[in-house]
């Protein structure tokens, strides 16, 4: 958390015209890329990107030795303090230029935005390149990656990693689609297969995961991860079966040419190659176990906090899709946590107040991790509370919900 005089010097800049340096216009040839810095949160680059400015001028700078991405590119002060790094899909596009030319790329801070408390910190860097690095860059920012997941209460969890604005472009198609959807926002929790993606979209009750691949596959011409799993593993039996083939027309063939030393010697580098081919084969599935093994453990926590949770407050009944929400789309789930703690103590919070729409339902906000813009309806009998968990968004469709309860 940034304390409120690091947090005011912040905002002053962003809103402070001062230091300003200006550029020169795109040179013939070139056009300008903005781009958001990705990793601010990582390392403590949040101070650095507290003392920058608007306008103020920096570096994009190759990383080759970076472990994560040979690709990857960093942003630096013009005093060296690394502010974070391009996105990774943005990096394999424009490293091959940057690895042509020898030196890095002139840019400058053309956005910096922050939440209230600090806690969501973001800035964007822009720069020129050659208009046929641009045509590849624009074609990457379509790219899409995504990957189904279905939600504790059921709700199907469809997660994306690309740009904002492939974001709106898909919420656009679902619509357009007729695939009913909740609602998005920022992904802060691994999905079961282990990776970090950037958006979630909450789908409608009446979506199926089938219909999700072929929206994708006939919209976007993609597939999603789970489908790039299994057809990989498909791939890698069938090359278990070729290479068994291979084996025993080796074994044919050397049965039937002893005399022929050449073809023998030609036989024997078939069968070296072979034996490669199916080392890394296995090595390739021992990957898989791997990444399958931490699927499960990434469900397990998420399995291991709803018991936690349930066990703490057993007499709370979580209606629709209120755990999903405090496990997988809150950045901070402590606030509400303890609001929930205090409904099931026994404890009329003092900032709860009636839902007029809906009598017996009581409200009481809590923050997100980012804003104050949950909501926590409740209703409490004896020993036994109701509650829904949501966001101040869907509050219209909850109060139609609640009223349908009793």
């Amino acid at each position: 958390m940034l304390s409120l005089k690091n947090l005011r010097a912040y905002l002053a800049r962003i809103f402070r015209q001062e230091k300003i340096e200006l550029v020169s216009l795109a040179p013939d040839g070139y056009e300008p890329v903005n781009a958001f810095i990705a990793g601010i949160r990582y390392e403590n680059r949040a101070s650095s990107v507290l003392r920058c400015s608007l306008r103020e001028r920096v570096w994009l700078r190759r990383e080759p030795d970076n472990k994560y991405d040979a690709n990857a590119i960093e942003v630096v002060t013009q005093q060296g303090s690394q502010l974070g790094h391009l996105s990774r899909h943005l990096a394999a596009r424009l490293a091959p230029y940057m690895d042509e030319i020898g030196e890095p790329i002139p840019a400058v801070i053309t956005g910096l935005t922050s939440n209230i408390n600090g806690s969501e910190i973001a800035a964007k860097v822009g720069f020129y390149v050659p208009s046929e690095v641009f045509s590849d860059i624009e074609s990457e920012r379509e790219h899409i990656e995504y990957f189904c997941e279905v939600g504790s209460g059921g709700a199907l969890y469809l997660l994306l990693d690309c740009d904002e604005a492939a974001l709106k472009g898909v919420t656009n198609e679902l619509t357009r689609a007729g695939l009913a959807w909740d609602r998005y926002g920022m992904s802060y929790r691994p999905a079961a297969d282990g990776r970090q993606y950037r958006w979630y979209i909450v789908l409608e009750e009446n979506v199926s995961e089938d219909e999700v691949d072929a929206f994708f596959r006939e919209r976007f011409g993609v597939i999603s991860q789970a489908k790039q799993a299994e057809e990989f593993e498909q791939a890698w039996i069938e090359s278990e079966e070729e290479s068994e083939m291979l084996m025993e027309e080796v074994a044919r063939l050397k049965s039937e040419l002893r005399d022929a030393s050449d073809m023998e010697n030609l036989l024997i580098e078939i069968e070296k190659e072979n034996e490669r081919l199916k080392k890394e084969n296995h090595e390739l599935r021992q990957t898989i176990k791997r990444e399958q093994k931490e699927r499960k453990q990434m469900r397990s926590c998420g399995d291991e906090l709803q018991q936690v949770i349930r066990t703490l407050l057993p007499n709370i009944e979580f209606l629709k899709d209120s755990m999903d929400v405090i496990i997988y789309e809150l950045r901070d789930n402590r606030h509400v946590l303890g609001k929930l703690h205090s409904i099931a103590s026994g404890e009329n919070p003092p900032q709860a107040k009636g839902v007029r729409s809906a009598p017996g339902w009581r409200e009481i906000y809590y923050s997100t991790g980012q804003k104050q813009d949950g909501r926590l309806y409740f209703r409490c009998e004896k020993n036994r509370c109701w509650v829904l968990v949501s966001s101040k968004a869907d509050q219209e469709r909850d109060v139609k919900y609640l009223r349908a309860q009793w």
